[in-house]
């Protein structure tokens, strides 16, 4: 049963006559969704390593599926519906026990519920099925008594001590819950994963996904809402009215946007499980404070976790991703975002670890894939990072995000609310002959993310990705993250220096038999988290073959004189059949 005063105190807030709705009813879930967001090339790599999100508290905020339209949305049978089946076999499976803290009440089961817990935190279902502790909140109470107290004189509570949230719902609201929601965001680094209204249901809704700091998931078909809606004001918060921006910020292929949002909050559990299990990745953390104690690592900051999912996201999946008339001021398509969400990228950015700016120590060229995340950047302060690139052509995503400064004064009977947004910008400039020449540049004034995605930087070439700030306010923190793909790259190319020869050759003999994150380095030339006959086969048929020159490998290969074995033929024609043989006494598996 609901809480004895649920009824009493709802009717005594005339908001909630605008009451949330859940966004769509339940269907069956989409087989091929964990392929096309890398989640089963992930696990293939990671194998026993791979994380489950099983030390991150989530939140799932659902809202009552029994509404009485005719009668301020309460419930017609007088129960409120928005708890999933407990008893569901998604989440009974032995080891992967879910532990549900029933936050508001023991409601009714909703049918919409367990269709999203299932992608959120189901054993075979979702891609985050170690998670555990699941607190469950009726959306109208989540905004109010039991978590954002929203309209009253006390802060939101900080003690839940759940780092994720999932909101499948949507509803209208002033923008006294979307500061408070930010303001969660900002001070104790939880993540807000919100969807966006489907196109065919009603129209845009300003909650949530017209907050700042929160993660906004649509649909990779573009069925969905698209942009941010003016709330009913609140002294001290237009901004939530004055700005146009870009909304969602990542998307997902399901069906309806319910079911897309719950996989982005389960790679969002992934990214903060190994951030924080694996300390190293980060070069430094912060002690929260505000009423809970834990430590959060850069790696697992809201803007780093944020950053790092919009930079991993796949612009490719959409042919006309960014065409005209879909570029938006900070370097998104205004219908998908950052693109589709693609967990395996996002999880090698956080694993290529933080790298500071060349201001702060940093390398002379960044990795592949990498973060920062500075906690004190100045207005008049430039962060530059260095790339080089090499034998390839390459890709180039990065994404640039800060938080908005939502400030709550809660004196005197009274509620004061201020926000202010930073203007951060993102440049990349090519260095020629001494000269930085701009190649590329995100620098709206409207939202709080800049994006650079480019297709073609030139092999062997330097390039600088600057941060920069133009706005005279306090210093604030942001979070950066790049994912640099390295374009026509040969197959047998394991030292990535244009060619395929003996040094590659060397490295897949060396790292034969490794597994379970071996990389291309070592001769995981299918990037398929082990070395075996697949890779040799990869660089038996592409030995000889020279990026430089654009030559092919010969069909038979002349005899030549190598340290082990004797001849390039026998190396290449009899390998397999040596390496099968010794494997297991000469490269044992981790």
């Amino acid at each position: 049963m609901f809480f004895s005063d649920s009824f009493t105190m709802i009717r005594k807030l005339p908001y909630f006559l605008l009451a949330s709705g859940a966004l769509v009813l339940p269907h069956e879930l989409q087989a091929d969704v964990k392929e096309d967001i890398g989640f089963n090339q992930l696990e293939q790599v990671l194998g026993p390593l791979m994380p489950t999100g099983a030390t991150v508290k989530v939140g799932l905020v659902e809202a009552n599926i029994d509404r009485d339209l005719d009668n301020s949305n309460f419930p017609v049978d007088g129960q409120y519906d928005f708890v999933p089946n407990t008893d569901d076999p998604q989440f009974m499976a032995e080891g992967a026990e879910k532990l549900f803290l029933f936050q508001s009440g023991e409601g009714d089961t909703s049918s919409h519920a367990t269709s999203v817990g299932k992608r959120f935190f189901g054993s075979t279902t979702s891609i985050s099925p170690g998670i555990q502790d699941v607190g469950l909140y009726f959306a109208d109470r989540w905004l109010t008594v039991d978590y954002l107290n929203g309209n009253s004189q006390l802060l939101p509570d900080a003690a839940a001590d759940v780092r994720i949230f999932n909101h499948s719902w949507v509803g209208e609201g002033d923008a006294g819950y979307l500061a408070r929601t930010d303001w969660v965001v900002e001070q104790l680094d939880t993540l807000q994963v919100v969807g966006v209204n489907n196109s065919n249901n009603g129209g845009a809704r300003t909650l949530l996904a017209s907050a700042y700091n929160t993660i906004s998931v649509g649909l990779s078909s573009g069925r969905h809402e698209a942009g941010n809606t003016a709330p009913s004001s609140v002294p001290g918060l237009d901004i939530y009215s004055s700005l146009e921006r870009t909304k969602p910020d990542l998307v997902v292929p399901e069906s309806f946007t319910s079911f897309a949002t719950p996989y982005v909050s389960g790679a969002a559990a992934l990214l903060v499980e190994t951030a924080h299990d694996n300390p190293g990745l980060s070069r430094g953390f912060r002690e929260l404070t505000q009423g809970t104690s834990y430590t959060v690592y850069h790696g697992e900051t809201s803007e780093v976790i944020k950053s790092m999912l919009m930079s991993g996201a796949d612009r490719e999946f959409a042919e006309d991703y960014r065409a005209a008339p879909y570029v938006t001021t900070n370097g998104l398509d205004s219908r998908f975002g950052a693109g589709q969400l693609n967990i395996y990228n996002s999880h090698q950015i956080l694993t290529g670890g933080e790298q500071n700016s060349l201001e702060e120590g940093g390398p002379a060229n960044v990795g592949l894939m990498g973060f920062d995340y500075d906690p004190d950047f100045s207005s008049d302060d430039v962060a530059s990072y260095i790339i080089s690139t090499g034998a390839y052509e390459e890709s180039l995503a990065a994404s640039l995000v800060w938080n908005l400064d939502v400030d709550l004064e809660l004196e005197e009977g009274q509620i004061d609310y201020s926000a202010v947004l930073a203007d951060f910008d993102l440049y990349l400039y090519e260095k020629n002959d001494g000269v930085n020449e701009l190649v590329a540049s995100s620098a709206s004034v409207s939202e709080n993310t800049e994006n650079i995605w480019l297709t073609n930087l030139p092999a062997n070439s330097e390039f600088l990705l600057e941060v920069r700030r133009d706005d005279g306010l306090d210093p604030w923190d942001y979070g950066l993250s790049w994912r640099r793909d390295l374009i026509d790259l040969l197959a047998g190319d394991a030292d990535v220096d244009g060619d395929v020869d003996l040094s590659d050759f060397q490295a897949l003999k060396d790292g034969f038999g490794l597994s379970f994150g071996a990389a291309r380095a070592n001769g995981d030339l299918d990037i398929d988290g082990d070395v075996d006959l697949n890779d040799f086969q990869l660089l038996k048929s592409s030995f000889g073959s020279n990026l430089a020159t654009n030559s092919e490998p010969e069909s038979s290969p002349a005899p030549l004189a190598v340290p082990e074995p004797a001849t390039i033929w026998l190396a290449m024609g009899l390998l397999p059949f040596w390496l099968a043989r010794n494997s297991r006494r000469s490269f044992p598996r981790l």
